[in-house]
């Protein structure tokens, strides 16, 4: 007989195997506690069942302002203001936690002001820059548009503070903030201030498309033109040819 043979005596043959005896305790254990696992249980398919219902129901409201926010922007190109105006304000209201909630806010200004309802459309593009603007250039929009809001009230002062703000930032409507601020300073009689705006906005954007009415309103206001760029390059001297001519 081995020596490991001789090892097991009968004492231990009569010992119960442990993974038995582990299991037959927790089996006892969950037996004296049946109504806390029941509750255990219950909880943790009530959370799952929670958390599916508050994600569908999440899923479903940034669907309907998805709907009802195009259904608006509509409305909008079809410039029916009014129209597009309330519906982007129920959207504001009913839906403000979806991604579409605080974007309506701006365009019930958009709306508004192009309806002819100026106090209304600065009172949503206020709203939306206390909501805070997702980037720069959306909040360089809402304060451009402020300012034209507040042009349209008779709020000058106003309205040239919108654009210092709206300049001040990065983004798409720089030259168009730059020129309205001199067409503003012009109209509030301050001269050489307007002159000095419209030279800047000139050597700051060559490309802009109010390019010309800048350098007309400049030369009214007896100001001097800063030069034109000169092309790339220079002139290319076989355009002037006659065709089928060769150059000198």
């Amino acid at each position: 007989m081995s020596p490991a043979a001789k090892k097991i005596r009968r004492k231990d043959l009569r010992q119960p195997d442990e993974f038995f005896t582990v299991t037959g305790e927790a089996l006892d254990w969950m037996e004296a506690h049946t109504r806390q696992l029941v509750i255990a249980a219950g909880i943790v398919v009530a959370l799952f069942l929670i958390g599916g219902g508050i994600r569908w129901w999440v899923d479903a409201t940034e669907a309907r302002a998805s709907r009802d926010f195009y259904a608006a922007a509509e409305l909008f190109n079809r410039q029916q203001w009014d129209a597009a105006r309330d519906s982007f304000k129920s959207i504001a209201s009913n839906l403000s936690r979806t991604s579409y909630g605080h974007l309506a806010v701006l365009y019930a200004g958009h709306a508004s002001l192009r309806g002819g309802h100026a106090d209304e459309a600065a009172a949503s593009y206020r709203a939306y820059l206390a909501g805070g603007p997702p980037s720069d250039a959306m909040a360089q929009l809402a304060h451009l548009n402020l300012a034209r809001a507040l042009q349209a009230t008779g709020d000058a002062d106003g309205a040239r503070k919108e654009l210092d703000q709206a300049l001040a930032l990065e983004g798409p409507g720089r030259s168009d903030a730059a020129f309205e601020l001199a067409r503003s300073t012009e109209a509030a009689g301050d001269k050489q201030k307007a002159i000095e705006l419209y030279q800047k906005f000139l050597s700051d954007y060559p490309d802009a498309s109010e390019r010309e009415l800048a350098r007309a309103q400049l030369i009214a206001l007896g100001g001097k033109a800063p030069a034109e760029p000169a092309m790339a390059g220079g002139p290319n001297p076989l355009q002037f040819l006659p065709m089928g001519e060769a150059p000198p």
